[in-house]
């Protein structure tokens, strides 16, 4: 079955995007989701992608109550909230993608169970029986964690807003004991974000794999996941950039023809949020601060692109962003990226992403570095400033992981080679 709710990306005549969650089967959005996100979610000058994951996580919320058969506007307005084991499930549902959730709801509507008491708690045992089925995949725990605190706080902005109906002072005092339980009993369960093993996190591609990815984006390449000429330019050009440059996929797709600049071979990456000028709703946005890269080396390849791609396209004369959808001249949106990349990754047999690109870019600046010499406080505020970051930022260490181990790993065996191959005074010890 579907998802019976999803989200929406309204753009007003500003070209502020604000995403609402509506009901699928009429389109209507939803009153308490769309008052909560309007009052006090938008008022903090929030993205509209940090807006959309409040509303995918009040989403997750909504579903794992008609899962459990939780009336959640009764539980709210009698303050009964959640039980300590309707906890545990909702955080297990956290941890869970929303496609297994819509899953565990087809099956329940396949096979009705009787009714809960709408004021109170379900039985425990039916919950344990429901954490103990089959297995399900999990999301990272930083995501579910998000998730969770997401869901805390809507549910505690329901909870104080029918505390300000109560007259009773006695009702107020153990509503607000309810809902401190409550609270307390998310935040301690919310899942460790502490990352003690580091092997699993994203690092940049071998030189192997980049050697590859340069090879099978050659429009000549027999192995060329595209069958189209124009998309096989464009898409070589989406990689050198990325590879190139080290920025974000929605700088990539932010960027505008005007932005590039012929006499000194640059580009000039801009902050522009709620452009109205920008026909995709959901506006690839530039996250980090604006700054000019050189781009001598792709830009030749890039000049080509425009004026035999992107030029021979009559549609994609109608607005100035560089990377178009080739067979409408459409803005190339996000999806259209990811598209590019998983073609890509099924091409290759390893994955590949615009982020992982981002990770290669920084590996190989590591290594620039290392061979000219740079000293070590030069380098960060080269790197940050190609980066977009400010200068005390600590983001570097994120993408100079695969550099750090293989130089740990370099100075490990050069401390093993001479503790058990010479002495102190260069002699082989075991003469």
């Amino acid at each position: 079955m579907e998802n019976p709710y999803r989200t929406k990306m309204v753009v007003a005549a500003d070209g502020e995007r604000l995403p609402v969650l509506i009901h699928r089967a009429n389109g209507m959005p939803l009153f308490d989701p769309s008052v909560y996100i309007s009052t006090q979610v938008r008022g903090r000058s929030q993205a509209a992608a940090t807006i959309e994951r409040h509303l995918r996580a009040i989403m997750h919320l909504l579903v794992f109550a008609e899962v459990e058969g939780i009336d959640l506007d009764q539980r709210i307005w009698m303050g009964s909230l959640l039980a300590p084991h309707e906890l545990d499930a909702l955080v297990e549902a956290a941890g869970r993608p929303i496609k297994s959730l819509i899953s565990s709801l087809a099956n329940r509507r396949d096979r009705p169970e009787p009714a809960a008491s709408a004021g109170g708690p379900r039985s425990l045992e039916r919950f344990r029986a429901r954490l103990n089925a089959a297995e399900t995949p999990a999301v990272d725990p930083a995501s579910a964690g998000t998730r969770l605190r997401a869901i805390r706080d809507y549910i505690k902005w329901l909870a104080e807003r029918r505390i300000g109906q109560l007259i009773e002072d006695s009702e107020i005092a153990a509503y607000r004991d309810a809902l401190q339980r409550f609270i307390e009993g998310i935040d301690a369960r919310v899942p460790s974000t502490g990352r003690h093993d580091t092997s699993q996190l994203p690092e940049g591609l071998s030189e192997e794999h980049i050697q590859q990815l340069l090879e099978v984006i050659d429009p000549e390449a027999s192995n060329n996941p595209w069958t189209d000429g124009r998309a096989r330019i464009r898409n070589r050009l989406i990689v050198q950039w990325l590879l190139g440059l080290g920025i974000r996929r929605g700088e990539l797709l932010a960027v505008r023809i005007p932005d590039i600049k012929a006499m000194s071979q640059e580009v000039s990456i801009k902050r522009r949020p709620d452009s109205p000028d920008d026909p995709r709703a959901r506006q690839p946005l530039v996250k980090t601060k604006g700054r000019n890269l050189p781009m001598t080396a792709i830009f030749q390849d890039t000049e080509r692109y425009i004026l035999e791609v992107r030029g021979a396209i009559p549609s994609a004369t109608k607005h100035p962003f560089l990377f178009v959808d080739v067979r409408t001249g459409r803005p190339l949106s996000l999806s259209g990226l990811t598209k590019v990349f998983r073609d890509l990754s099924a091409a290759l047999g390893f994955l590949v992403t615009p982020h992982l690109l981002r990770h290669s870019w920084n590996d190989r600046f590591s290594a620039l570095m290392d061979q000219k010499k740079v000293p070590e406080t030069t380098e960060k505020k080269v790197r940050s400033y190609l980066q977009g970051w400010s200068e005390t930022s600590n983001s570097a260490a994120v993408y100079t992981r695969r550099h750090v181990r293989d130089q740990a790993a370099k100075q490990m065996l050069a401390m093993q080679e001479r503790i058990f191959k010479k002495g102190p005074e260069g002699d082989d010890e075991r003469k």
